[in-house]
């Protein structure tokens, strides 16, 4: 897996902003044109790296590609840090998964994926109160809590 980097933050949002473009009338200076991303990876990535003022994490981008993908990952809010690997055992699911790692995601699986949304009437929302949500930890990047 290569190291995700701010210039290929921008050229994703990019990418989505004429996709949703032809399909609906969202400003085009909204990152992603409103579309809700999971990115997952290591995006803290500590050297050696292949150019270090490219890493998300740079308060130095090289060009204004970069700068841009640099803003854009400053705006997320919310980071899951996963610390036990787990094997689904959910069949549905790793299905969805496999379907997912390839890009073949059908409209069915992405309804259930999108019942996960806290914000989606649909979704389940667990209570947060009780374990095992009231254990969890959240996990949030130097940026966030720089600028609280």
């Amino acid at each position: 897996m290569s190291m995700l980097t701010s210039k290929m933050i921008c050229l994703i949002s990019q990418v989505a902003s004429i996709v949703k473009a032809e399909h609906s009338g969202v400003d085009s200076t909204i990152t992603f044109r409103g579309m809700s991303y999971l990115l997952t990876g290591d995006f803290h990535q500590f050297p050696p790296v292949g150019k270090i003022n490219h890493s998300l994490f740079s308060f130095k981008p090289p060009s204004l590609c970069c700068e841009i993908g640099h803003h854009i990952f400053m705006q997320f809010k919310t980071v899951v840090n996963l610390i036990q690997q787990m094997h689904v055992t959910d069949k549905v699911w790793e299905k969805i998964i496999s379907r997912a790692q390839q890009g073949q995601c059908t409209s069915d699986d992405l309804q259930v994926i999108c019942q996960l949304v806290l914000v989606n009437p649909k979704c389940d929302i667990p209570n947060f109160a009780e374990p095992p949500w009231s254990n969890a930890l959240l996990i949030t990047p130097h940026n966030s809590v720089r600028s609280q």
